[in-house]
């Protein structure tokens, strides 16, 4: 959500815990645009530096369990008290696995997990001639929901700039699946001329194997049918963090004057 908002001119900061993990592909990849931070929300000191934060954010972004953020004090409802106080509305988007009713909606969870329980990895599998699941190459849920939030965030911003008031979105990750689901699968001919692309490599895989294994082989082989994908519609960022070029797809969308 917020790499696609950065990418449209967006200030935005990613706060994290001090003692939370994160995967350096990750940090080349969806945190491009961004600034980071860590701040401990459950110290007084970190409480006071995340409020000086929110006194000017706009969008709040939360990809904790839903409930999280309210034990903290920072959920919806609290930041809707503290925009009437402020005088200017917060647009709060929550992206969770689960959704946000029923017995697993606390649960945490990322990609896999979703594509797993949704049913796509055994689509996957059983479009490999499989009677087993294997993860869909990519983060396609992933990115798909980031998709979903970000669209969230900026219909959000139009409602506070036309009507006013705060405003919240949902995404979630089994949401996005059950909607690629709704949308239907390709017919059998279209599926057999997919399948006819691939090379013996894509079919060995199985469901033990890592989204990054599944990612990797498959990519190999669409540099191979595909290079202009790997050439055309491309940008080159510079990331600070890492003193280095990087270069990224180029943003869909264009905003004139940017």
């Amino acid at each position: 959500m917020g790499r696609i908002l950065a990418e449209y001119g967006a200030e935005v900061l990613k706060v994290t815990g001090p003692n939370l993990p994160d995967v350096p592909f990750f940090q080349i990849d969806v945190n491009m645009g961004k600034r980071t931070t860590d701040i401990d929300l459950k110290s007084e000191e970190g409480r006071a530096k995340f409020e000086e934060l929110l006194a000017d954010a706009d969008i709040i972004l939360d990809g904790y369990r839903p409930g999280t953020f309210e034990k903290l004090g920072y959920g919806p409802e609290a930041l809707s008290r503290l925009a009437v106080k402020r005088g200017k509305g917060y647009v709060y988007v929550n992206e969770n696995c689960f959704g946000y009713e029923g017995e697993w909606a606390y649960r945490p969870g990322w990609q896999q997990i979703a594509d797993c329980v949704s049913g796509v990895a055994w689509a996957q599998g059983k479009f490999m001639g499989l009677n087993e699941p294997v993860v869909p190459p990519f983060p396609i849920s992933d990115y798909g929901t980031g998709a979903m939030g970000a669209i969230a965030a900026l219909t959000g911003l139009y409602h506070r700039a036309t009507k006013g008031g705060s405003w919240h979105g949902r995404a979630s990750l089994m949401q996005y699946d059950l909607l690629l689901f709704s949308v239907g699968q390709y017919d059998e001919k279209i599926q057999d001329e997919l399948r006819s692309r691939q090379e013996e490599s894509f079919f060995a895989l199985r469901h033990q194997h890592s989204v990054d294994q599944i990612s990797g082989t498959v990519m190999k082989t669409m540099q191979k049918q595909h290079p202009h994908l790997f050439t055309q519609h491309r940008e080159t960022w510079r990331s600070h963090g890492f003193n280095a070029d990087v270069s990224v797809i180029t943003p869909v969308a264009k905003i004139e004057g940017r």
